[in-house]
């Protein structure tokens, strides 16, 4: 099962960009939080290491493979079997035979290094291969990734298996994402690329202070705690709201400042649950809600099948019973309400008849781009 520890393969772009993180981690100790999303998610790595590890079909792990309240099911066999088909592809193509599952690799005993879901090297000992996986549905790239190159990194320095991997000279970087593609990611670098991620990486350890935020913010445990955000959104409180540049700057820090807000939320409910006295804060009951205690069968004999009204399905789920084809006929598509994006977003913009609205726009931002 997967191990960890303080500087690991998930924080290596986070350490990379911000290692003060580390020492924020160790002094304020945050809680450690988790969801169904990602507990779904470890109940189907031990899957796959359960099949390639100890050869257990999934069909044998049905109700006996679980992560905390997750149990294998039927349901979950299309995702690892496209997983499984993207394994064998990357094997298969690359000549790899033997292979570790799960091999815990250490950089610096007891401080740098983690578990890697696959490790192989081709029977000449010149291609090495770190595979992991990922089961959730925001794309994660092969290409250039820190979590890949510092599995590299701790598997070439590991006491154990550092001799295995000493003739290696290209890397096989590969995600497996059966939620975002049947084929595997992949990408592939040579030696170099790893000596100058280890470089970076003690170069970044060096200097433990060093904090910024960024993309890395997303999953930081530490982030409710984080000077940084907390000067961002100073920052977004005094912005001006009548120029166009300070407007477009305050849109780009709130999608900055709406995780951190959340995690701020849940770190703070987190902390008084457990007894913690927070300042100007309190725990208080949520909102009541009631439920029935008897079977839908027994409430439609006592009250009437109005207690029951029925629901058309919404055209996408009626797609799922009777086909797209079926359903077409009887649907339309509407385009969505309009929404703000940065100009970066793929989606093409939106064309504003001006002239058309001229009177509503002189009447309410007469003085709203006045920079």
């Amino acid at each position: 099962m997967t191990k960890h520890l303080p500087i690991g393969g998930s924080t290596a772009a986070r350490t990379l960009a911000c290692p003060a993180w580390l020492k924020r981690n160790e002094y304020h100790k945050p809680s450690n939080r988790s969801n169904s999303f990602a507990d779904e998610g470890n109940l189907l790595h031990d899957a796959m290491e359960l099949y390639y590890a100890e050869d257990q079909q999934f069909e044998d792990q049905i109700g006996h493979t679980k992560y905390k309240d997750f149990t294998l099911a039927e349901e979950h066999f299309p995702l690892l079997d496209c997983a499984r088909n993207q394994v064998e592809m990357v094997l298969n193509n690359y000549g790899f035979e033997d292979f570790w599952c799960e091999p815990f690799v250490q950089y610096e005993t007891g401080r740098i290094g983690g578990s890697i879901d696959m490790l192989s090297v081709t029977p000449d000992g010149k291609t090495g291969l770190v595979l992991d996986y990922k089961f959730g549905k925001n794309k994660v790239h092969a290409e250039d990734n820190a979590q890949m190159k510092f599995y590299a990194m701790a598997a070439a320095n590991d006491q154990v298996l550092a001799h295995h991997l000493k003739g290696v000279k290209r890397w096989v970087l590969v995600i497996v994402q059966p939620k975002c593609s049947a084929e595997p990611d992949i990408w592939e670098c040579d030696n170099d690329t790893i000596t100058e991620f280890e470089a970076a990486l003690l170069v970044a350890l060096d200097n433990p202070d060093k904090s910024q935020t960024g993309p890395h913010c997303k999953y930081c445990p530490v982030a409710p705690y984080c000077p940084d955000k907390k000067v961002e959104a100073t920052k977004a409180l005094i912005l001006s709201k009548t120029s166009a540049t300070s407007l477009g700057q305050a849109w780009q820090l709130a999608q900055d400042l709406k995780p951190w807000i959340k995690e701020v939320e849940a770190e703070c409910q987190a902390k008084l649950a457990q007894g913690a006295d927070i300042p100007d804060l309190k725990l208080v009951p949520g909102k009541r809600s009631r439920s029935w205690t008897v079977p839908d069968a027994e409430l439609i004999e006592a009250f009437g099948e109005d207690i029951a009204p029925r629901v058309l399905l919404s055209p996408a789920k009626a797609e799922k019973l009777f086909g797209k084809d079926s359903v077409m006929d009887y649907a339309i598509t509407t385009e969505g309400n309009l929404t703000v994006a940065h100009i970066t977003d793929k989606r093409e913009g939106v064309l504003i008849d001006v002239e058309k609205n001229v009177e509503k726009l002189v009447a309410k931002t007469s003085t709203m781009f006045d920079n």
